[in-house]
């Protein structure tokens, strides 16, 4: 995990991610890249259209207003905490200890974001507490689909540590499998590592034991459970599981049924990107 994508969206997550981010590069003496889209007016061309250029400097007076105050809360958080500025080709993740660079790009969210994160060993995304806003999960998507790459989900409460005690969320699917090898990195250093498979939640696959056994050959030594979903979702006894393990972090395969499917019946990787109070490890 030596290179870290944070997408800014001039709302109160960025400073959540940037800490989130933070705590991570202090883990792994990580470089930390605070990245904003400028989503610049767009010029339609047709015949006898006229677009006001009173319009077009209005739109673009807006989104210099919105990208001046998005970097002054990135200035202010990097000031905060007393992470070092460093650009990202200037081999900043080799000073063995956290820094950070800033960069604007002019595009579309989603295009934009999936073509960058493809360049980052980890993107971090914050969840906002206004369920109304939907950037964030628009940009975790986008890493997860056409990225390739994790996204750490994190709620509007930064944890100070991250991956000391880590809690995978285990189903038996290609794209927990997935995550749970680029999970790897956190695993590998964590004080302690559980495998929690919920009946409810399983597909055709290796058990928790069979996992635990995997991650032991790898120099992890971790526990299995297995547990019941009584009259709790599989989401809730996830979290709840976490909860009593103490876990800083849960680690999860996205979408083992389809994105639309889980959007109008729901499911576990819908119900953890927007309950879980805990960051989440992501890959699809």
């Amino acid at each position: 995990m030596k290179t870290i994508l944070v997408p800014m969206h001039g709302d109160d997550g960025d400073a959540v991610a940037l800490e989130t981010a933070y705590a991570v590069a202090q883990h792994f003496k990580s470089h930390i890249e605070a990245l904003l889209i400028r989503h610049d007016p767009q010029i339609l061309a047709g015949d006898g259209l006229v677009i006001p250029s009173d319009y077009l400097v209005e739109m673009g007076n807006r989104w210099q207003s919105m990208a001046e105050r998005v970097r002054k809360v990135y200035d202010a958080t990097v000031a905060r905490l007393g992470i070092e500025r460093a650009e990202i080709d200037a081999a900043g993740a080799a000073l063995g200890r956290a820094t950070a660079s800033w960069r604007e790009v002019s595009g579309q969210e989603a295009e934009v974001v999936g073509h960058q994160a493809r360049l980052f060993d980890l993107t971090v995304v914050a969840r906002p507490d206004d369920p109304a806003r939907d950037l964030w999960r628009v940009t975790a998507e986008a890493v997860l689909f056409d990225g390739g790459r994790p996204v750490l989900v994190t709620p509007q409460a930064p944890q100070s540590e991250l991956g000391r005690k880590v809690l995978v969320a285990w189903n038996g699917s290609t794209e927990t499998a997935q995550c749970v090898a680029m999970a790897m990195p956190w695993l590998i250093t964590a004080d302690e590592v559980l495998v929690v498979a919920v009946r409810g939640g399983m597909v055709p696959g290796p058990g928790a034991e069979d996992l635990a056994r995997h991650l032991a050959r790898n120099g992890v030594p971790a526990g299995a459970r297995i547990l019941d979903e009584g009259e709790r979702s599989v989401a809730e006894v996830i979290i709840g599981e976490a909860r009593v393990m103490g876990a800083d972090l849960i680690v999860k395969g996205a979408y083992t049924q389809s994105r639309f499917r889980q959007m109008i019946f729901g499911g576990v990787t819908n119900d953890l990107l927007h309950r879980s109070p805990l960051p989440v490890l992501f890959a699809h």
